[in-house]
């Protein structure tokens, strides 16, 4: 007799309910509300830490790129690179910034006559009977009062922040020396972490904030050499023109152009004004030209050299991610909110594992690579 086949009974799955299916999104969710919570408690330092990130990650660069230059133990090259940025900062501080705080000073009392100027032409044009009835009939001269003036309240707000911002410069060029004096060991320390009760945080938020990171050091590191050579331009343009304060108008370029599109438009407002007051309409007109000049050499020669295609955006997508960053986040949207919307863009919408690594990522992270091996020793 054959036996009976065995038949084998499945014990039947029990649903796992919606808690148990969503538990690492909960999870990873919670982490994230804790971590934003944390910045919003420390939002009083977040200049500090950024300007300080912006200077360890620029430093760490050029320490990087000389070490491959020169045979000289790292620590060498870490004080020889802060030796040279103290005396180049100590000969502005002595020269440049009395200069530079003078011609501001100037230039609060005359932004507001050029403003009455300009409005005084104005109305010289509305007593025209040619122009006076169609610019009177379109509301055009209370509609540019307007504007005009919300401009300038805004572009003084923003000066006003950016110098205030400034001040946190000398604590953390001291915060960046002592980062990278001793890198090997803080990345060892914060690999660590992996191993310890905050090691299901730290994988949730490690690598998105190390390519976040990365991003925005890559874009500033970039930018800063946009600044200087907008700078320079603009000092010998201003020079060339004859317009006054060229000097504290240079420096006002130079931080604007940390800002993308936006800024060349916030730093060419108190420049054509105060070109306006000097020479008149000519004057202004002429440092329109310069501006233009300058905006086209940004914009087409160094922007694609320097930036390449690695954060190269649209102008009009760009513009409108300023507008809302700086309505939500004020001058910290300004600065980042491309670089936010670009890493937002390629964290959840781009598979990470299919864009292809950028030729310019890979000087970024030689330091990175150079500290995983000595960790390794």
């Amino acid at each position: 007799m054959p036996e009976p086949p065995i038949v084998v009974v499945k014990p039947q799955s029990v649903p796992q309910s919606w808690l148990a299916r969503n538990y690492r999104r909960i999870y990873a969710g919670t982490v994230w509300v804790i971590f934003f919570g944390l910045l919003f408690i420390l939002s009083n330092f977040l200049s500090l830490f950024f300007i300080t990130f912006i200077l360890a990650y620029m430093i760490n660069s050029l320490v990087t790129a000389l070490n491959q230059r020169v045979s000289w133990p790292r620590w060498v090259v870490i004080v020889t690179v802060y030796a040279v940025l103290l005396l180049i900062l100590t000969a502005m501080g002595m020269i440049v910034v009395p200069k530079v705080y003078q011609e501001g000073r100037t230039l609060s009392q005359e932004i507001p006559e050029a403003k009455d100027k300009l409005f005084a032409s104005i109305k010289e044009i509305m007593q025209d009977e040619s122009w006076g009835v169609l610019l009177k009939g379109a509301g055009i001269e209370e509609n540019f009062q307007e504007v005009f003036t919300n401009v300038l309240q805004n572009v003084s707000t923003f000066m006003q922040k950016l110098l205030r911002t400034s001040f946190h410069l000398i604590l953390s060029l001291i915060f960046s020396f002592l980062i990278l004096w001793d890198l090997d060991r803080l990345v060892i320390e914060v690999q660590s972490l992996k191993h310890s009760r905050l090691g299901k945080p730290f994988k949730i938020l490690g690598p998105k904030i190390s390519r976040f990171g990365d991003i925005v050091g890559r874009a500033f590191e970039a930018q800063i050499i946009i600044a200087i050579v907008n700078t320079l331009l603009t000092l010998v343009g201003l020079t060339f023109l004859g317009v006054p304060s060229k000097l504290f108008l240079s420096v006002f370029v130079f931080l604007c152009s940390f800002v993308p599109v936006v800024g060349v438009i916030i730093s060419s407002i108190p420049l054509c004004l105060i070109g306006y007051k000097a020479g008149g309409a000519a004057m202004a007109l002429y440092s329109g030209i310069l501006i233009a000049i300058i905006h086209f050499i940004e914009a087409y020669f160094l922007n694609p050299r320097i930036v390449g295609g690695h954060l190269s955006v649209h102008p009009f997508i760009a513009v409108c991610i300023l507008v809302f960053s700086e309505n939500w986040f004020g001058v910290w949207g300004l600065l980042l909110g491309v670089p936010c919307a670009i890493f937002i863009y390629r964290s959840l919408i781009v598979f990470p594992n299919k864009v292809p690594p950028s030729p310019a990522a890979e000087p970024a992270h030689a330091a990175s690579s150079e500290i995983s091996d000595a960790a390794a020793k």
